[in-house]
């Protein structure tokens, strides 16, 4: 009995230290990055420290999404994404599936969607570009209630 309570707890200790970041945004505010068939501009998004950037394919087709700068250890949390160990980030996305990342500090993040195109029978690139902005750029809920009472 003592055997499988140990290897129960080593299990448990092994599926834990797997798990590097949290699932969910500390700041609360989702946005979203749709990826459609008739998209054909540079797509770019803003947020603040802690905001958790979804992309969401919304073609027929399977598309891949690659970070080529080393955006690893600027990580808050991360859906879907892989790239433990080689700094860069990418995911493979079916149709209707999503993929999100939160980022812990202000910088401008560029980033590729390739896409498979039929009508070219070849893979079609296009750029992307996340900027962050530092958290307290971003009022919480709580700072405007507060701002807009008078007297104490």
């Amino acid at each position: 009995m003592k055997r499988y309570i140990g290897a129960a707890a080593t299990f448990v200790l092994a599926i834990a230290a797997c798990q590097t970041l949290p699932t969910m945004t500390r700041s609360g505010d989702v946005k979203d990055i749709y990826i459609e068939d008739t998209q054909s501009a540079a797509t770019y998004v803003q947020g603040v420290v802690g905001d958790e950037i979804r992309w969401t394919n919304k073609r027929t087709a399977s598309v891949r999404i690659t970070f080529l700068d080393r955006i690893s250890d600027q990580l808050l949390c991360r859906n879907n994404f892989e790239g433990y160990f080689t700094g860069g980030v990418d995911t493979t996305l079916k149709p209707d599936q999503s993929a999100s990342l939160c980022f812990g500090d202000h910088a401008t993040i560029p980033y590729i969607v390739r896409i498979y195109s039929t009508s070219t029978n070849a893979e079609v690139s296009r750029s992307g570009q996340v900027q962050i902005e530092a958290a307290f750029a971003h009022p919480s809920a709580e700072d405007k209630s507060a701002a807009g009472r008078t007297g104490p």
